[in-house]
């Protein structure tokens, strides 16, 4: 398998992992805001405390209120790096069926098709097995007549 990657003109990385965005606030600004929301104050002093969205501090009250706030990163914020997409292209020019790339990194089926597709490597792919076909080799076919 590595060799097809590597013969791919690819790496072959750990196991994708997802990263934070960078404009994501951090635990600390979560957690320094859910002291000051305990000390009562609003959200647009925290926001202006915190140098965050009052929009955003906002949805953390209300969470907070509900009692569903947590200062931990959830999970829909964590993005996955493009060395993972960049391995996963890998892994289709290897030849990999889009299930096998999908038990492989652990990233979805359809997530997988759409990285190839937004780099354009299946157009590419496509192209090539298109051009290397030559019209020739279905003279030497017998004829159903």
């Amino acid at each position: 398998m590595k060799l097809q990657i590597a013969q791919a003109g690819g790496s072959v990385p750990l196991m994708p992992e997802k990263e934070k965005r960078p404009e994501t606030p951090s635990e600390y600004h979560r957690r320094q805001a859910k002291h000051l929301f305990e000390q009562g104050k609003g959200y647009k002093l925290v926001a202006a405390t915190l140098g965050l969205s009052k929009y955003t501090v906002r949805d953390w009250l209300r969470a907070y209120k509900r009692g569903t706030f947590r200062v931990s990163v959830s999970a829909n914020q964590l993005r996955y790096s493009s060395d993972a997409r960049n391995y996963v292209a890998d892994l289709r020019r290897a030849g990999l069926s889009w299930r096998q790339i999908s038990e492989k990194t652990g990233v979805s089926p359809s997530t997988c098709r759409n990285w190839v597709k937004d780099l354009g490597i299946e157009e590419v792919a496509k192209k090539r097995l298109l051009l290397s076909h030559d019209d020739s080799t279905f003279d030497d076919l017998p004829s159903l007549e």
